[in-house]
């Protein structure tokens, strides 16, 4: 199978004022909709987690340490999308302390990945073979520098199957205009950054990797 988008996200985090972002408050100050328009919000039954807003195939989920915006459809363009909609929260909100901000894009596949596999094998595994471990998971993590920030770059296997690939494009800062500026990169410049990582460092074949979705109508 190839590697297949899923679960991509944008988070910001810092110290968000639930009581302002409430479904009404992310209505109006990150949909930028009029007053009483339709919203999906989905409350978790603990009552304890956020309530999740859904609107126009984003969800948006407003922590008090994180706001996180996902896109129902993993592509660049709508990845995009849900930055915007991250830098209209900050831009309302500018009096909110921020600690970083980042976007995620995560690949998945299941069964013997010879790309994934082959990064993953370590003699570390044979001692702990050795000493009668059974390994649950596998993983390689690297961070390349880009930009002001960094790129999390993770490979990992668990004992179901599972191999996954992750990226973090990450910036800690402070600043709002930084995050604002984070946020502003083009789709093509992402996608650039992402192929360049998982074909020519990770050398996964074009054949074998699924980029992004088709973007639904």
């Amino acid at each position: 199978m190839p590697l297949t988008p899923k679960e991509w996200s944008v988070v910001v985090v810092g110290r968000w004022n639930r009581a302002i972002l409430t479904p009404a408050g992310i209505g109006k100050r990150i949909f930028k909709l009029p007053e009483g328009t339709p919203m999906e919000v989905m409350i978790a039954i603990d009552a304890i987690a956020p309530p999740l807003v859904k609107h126009d195939k984003m969800v948006v989920v407003a922590a008090s340490d994180r706001l996180t915006i996902q896109p129902e459809i993993c592509s660049f363009d709508e990845l995009m999308k849900a930055c915007d909609l991250a830098s209209s929260a900050v831009k309302s909100l500018p009096e909110t302390p921020l600690l970083a901000v980042g976007f995620n894009i995560k690949y998945t596949t299941e069964g013997y990945f010879e790309p994934v596999d082959r990064v993953l094998v370590s003699e570390l595994d044979d001692l702990a073979s050795d000493a009668q471990y059974g390994i649950l998971e596998r993983q390689v993590h690297r961070a390349f520098k880009w930009g002001e920030g960094k790129i999390n770059f993770v490979a990992a296997l668990t004992d179901d199957g599972a191999r996954t690939v992750a990226l973090n494009f990450e910036l800690h800062s402070d600043s709002s205009q930084e995050h604002i500026d984070w946020l502003g990169h083009a789709p093509n410049a992402i996608k650039i950054e992402v192929q360049k990582i998982i074909g020519s460092v990770l050398q996964v074949p074009e054949e074998d990797v699924n980029y992004e979705q088709a973007t639904q109508n």
